[in-house]
């Protein structure tokens, strides 16, 4: 009866989370669109999308505390109505300046859905399971490239290896794999070749599930709020900075080739200079996973602070 009860206090919080993800990738699938409605170029949207991860990303520890403080159904009921909020202003925009505010307003909602689901999973599911709980959690956001690795990625962390380092490293050297031969193979393969290689990229990117029960395990329990919030700050913080400068980037080698309805249409060789980018961003991912601390899926907090003098 309890594991019912757990699994339907997660749904809730996870189902917000689901919509979440929904408007975290919208203006990237809407790009063309926006561009004729608007007449804006491609950096404006990057700016656009990146504002979502602004406030994401400025929430996340505030949202953190206000979960750990006033606990996690009022706080993700009211980052639920600023999320509705926002969507509604952006589908009345009339131009970009409530666009805007409608995008800041739906990430602002949007950053305590996913601290508060997983505050529910430290709650009311065994600790151990906590790394299965992430992963599905993140499946739920994504549900798509990740429905067949998420899941892989946490129950094999807990239960088969019982590490968290060794697979996150292995998952992150695959990913930079792929992401190495994608902009290798850039232009060059078939349609079909690229879906294989984007569906690696998500089957492989199931490692940051992993760093959720890392940041959890070395920190108190009781602050595993703001624990989560503040090592997912960084992933929200990483495309808050980086989607507008790609943007720009795009537009700095556009040729002035526009669609039929007036949007910038990018040259093979602007999309080979963004994707570079992110490369090297995945490479600098992968070499600072050889930092992380190995708990095998325990608490070492009183480990940590018994060997650091001063920590308490």
């Amino acid at each position: 009866m309890r594991a019912a009860t757990a699994w339907l206090m997660w749904s809730i919080p996870a189902a917000l989370f689901l919509v979440a993800f929904f408007h975290r990738n919208a203006p990237g699938v809407m790009a063309r669109d926006l561009m004729e409605t608007f007449g804006v170029t491609g950096a404006v949207i990057g700016l656009l999308s990146a504002t979502y991860f602004y406030s994401y990303a400025g929430f996340m520890i505030p949202g953190g505390l206000l979960i750990d403080a006033f606990g996690a159904r009022r706080v993700v009921a009211a980052g639920g109505a600023v999320m509705g909020l926002g969507t509604l202003a952006m589908g009345a925009a009339g131009g970009p300046a409530l666009l805007f505010a409608g995008r800041f307003a739906v990430g602002l909602g949007a950053t305590v859905t996913f601290i508060g689901t997983l505050k529910i999973a430290a709650a009311w599911f065994p600790a151990e399971r906590f790394g299965l709980l992430s992963a599905v959690t993140a499946t739920v956001g994504v549900l798509g490239a990740l429905v067949a690795s998420a899941p892989l990625t946490g129950f094999v962390s807990d239960s088969v290896v019982r590490r968290r380092k060794a697979p996150y490293v292995a998952l992150s050297l695959a990913l930079l794999g792929v992401w190495a031969l994608f902009l290798g193979t850039l232009g060059a393969v078939a349609l079909w070749a690229v879906a294989a290689l984007f569906f690696g990229i998500g089957l492989f990117g199931g490692a940051f599930v992993l760093t959720w029960p890392i940041g959890r395990e070395v920190n108190p329990p009781e602050l595993a709020g703001i624990a989560v919030a503040v090592v997912n700050l960084g992933g929200f913080l990483g495309a808050a900075l980086t989607q507008g400068p790609i943007g720009a980037v795009l537009d700095a080698r556009w040729a002035g080739t526009v669609t039929a309805g007036g949007a910038r249409a990018y040259p093979l060789d602007a999309y080979r200079t963004a994707f570079a980018i992110c490369t090297a961003l995945v490479l600098g991912a992968t070499l600072l996973s050889l930092l992380l601390r190995e708990t095998r899926g325990r608490n070492v907090w009183q480990e940590l602070a018994q060997d650091t003098p001063g920590r308490t």
